[in-house]
């Protein structure tokens, strides 16, 4: 009988204290969230004590971590963020499906991630030969160090370490020079590697040629609007000669003047409304735009615009059918390709083609859609797409380290496969780019 008492005596205890245990949580955790929503008495001794003790872990994450660039890169390339494991079945790297003689000559400008250096490697490549011309060997630490870039986007020292520093979009000139940026300052320099200028803003996306000498790119700014912050995209035109910005048009304001805020106020959620990922450049006047307009491409709400900056305004808008779609090409005079995503809702699983819209017509359709469904062609975030001079189609199937050429029937001329990281390849078709480098590239070894 006292032994069972004991027993008893002894759970009774346990409980209660597990009892008390419990109300503590949900007292400590109460007052919390208090000070977090800056309730009534988050201004209290007691309550903004607690509230500092509750940011202990996050501020030592971050001391140990998150400010320690050494041990945050080695956590990144541990967990192998820069692998595909798509298309498994398939041989890596080039395969041609058509004979060496019916191959055209083409050239790629694309940055892969090196498995042996752990960094990625810039480099212009020979389709037909299958060989690299040139890598560029840039010292992206050393330009790092010589920014005055400030931005609370990114750290970098950080987020662009030379083993994180992607060269997203490289633009290849004539003389052999390169722009890029890896959502960081745009970067230029020279076929050696030699800074030439770089513009400390936080670039991202799309780098485009214009028909003068400078490009479009796109700045990330945070924004306070409607009581949230938000991340507003200026489209910028930058000098190729000093990288001196000519024009800076936030899309925000833009919408605003042109009475359009239902585009994103209507039914988005988020603090990334816009998501500009491509800025294509009108080179030459046709029936519905003029030479000097400017395509734009907002992924968050599956948006294309026409914009005129000659007179600060929107010329042009269409929302869908493509849905997040990256990539606006112009096709003819009259009309548009879009690379289209056909992102899921649940953002798992995608339906991607390309769609052209007709002005003249006002109608859309998928020239490609039998490509797309016969080689299984499918990216849910990014993806590029050009029409070669002799109608075949480059695809690059970013999300799944794939690269492929498909002819005017509909066949596959090559394909390349990736096991690491491609940053958004360029399609060189100028032979005259090519022998220039292949020229001047012993210059660099002096």
């Amino acid at each position: 009988m006292s032994l069972n008492l004991r027993k008893s005596s002894k759970l009774f205890k346990y409980i209660y204290y597990l009892c008390l245990i419990f109300v503590f949580i949900i007292i400590i955790t109460s007052i919390t969230r208090h000070s977090v929503l800056e309730g009534k008495y988050s201004k209290n001794f007691i309550f903004k004590f607690i509230y500092t003790l509750s940011q202990i872990p996050s501020v030592s994450k971050n001391q140990i971590f998150d400010n320690n660039e050494k041990i945050k890169i080695k956590l990144w390339l541990n967990q192998g963020e820069f692998s595909y494991s798509h298309h498994t079945d398939k041989k890596l790297g080039f395969t041609f499906f058509k004979e060496k003689d019916q191959i055209n000559e083409a050239f790629l400008l694309f940055s892969k991630y090196n498995q042996d250096t752990k960094k990625f490697d810039l480099s212009v490549f020979e389709v037909k030969e299958k060989k690299i011309i040139h890598t560029y060997n840039i010292n992206i630490d050393k330009i790092n160090n010589e920014s005055n870039y400030n931005n609370e986007m990114s750290n970098l020292k950080i987020d662009n370490h030379s083993s994180r520093y992607g060269y997203f979009h490289p633009l290849l000139l004539k003389d052999g020079s390169v722009v890029f940026h890896s959502f960081s300052p745009l970067i230029k320099t020279d076929l050696c590697g030699n800074l030439i200028f770089q513009s400390d803003h936080y670039y991202n996306h799309a780098i485009e040629k214009s028909s003068d000498n400078t490009v479009w790119s796109n700045v990330n700014r945070y924004k306070e609007f409607n009581m949230t912050k938000i991340t507003d995209n200026e489209i910028t035109k930058v000098n190729l000669d000093d990288g001196s910005i000519i024009i800076s048009k936030s899309i925000l304001n833009l919408l605003l003047e042109n009475n359009l805020t239902d585009l994103f106020m209507g039914a988005y959620v988020g603090t990334d409304p816009f998501h500009i990922n491509d800025i294509q450049p009108v080179l030459q006047d046709g029936k519905y735009w003029m030479k000097g307009d400017v395509f734009l491409s907002l992924r968050s709400i599956s948006t294309i615009i026409l914009y005129r900056p000659s007179e600060d305004r929107i010329i042009w808008h269409k929302t869908g059918p493509w849905r997040h779609q990256h990539d606006v090409d112009i096709i003819n005079e009259n009309m548009i390709g879009v690379f289209n995503n056909g992102t899921s809702t649940n953002f798992k699983d995608s339906k991607s083609n390309i769609l052209y819209y007709n002005f003249e017509t006002n109608k859309t359709y998928s020239p490609f859609e039998k490509s797309f469904n016969n080689y299984k062609i499918s990216t849910t975030t990014q993806g590029l797409f050009t029409i070669t001079k002799n109608g075949n189609l480059f695809i690059d199937e970013t999300e799944r380290g794939r690269m492929l050429m498909i002819d005017s029937d509909g066949e596959l001329v090559w394909e390349h496969i990736s096991d690491t990281t491609i940053r958004w390849p360029r399609l060189i078709e100028s032979k005259k780019i090519i022998d220039n480098i292949k020229k001047n590239i012993k210059k660099c070894d002096n």
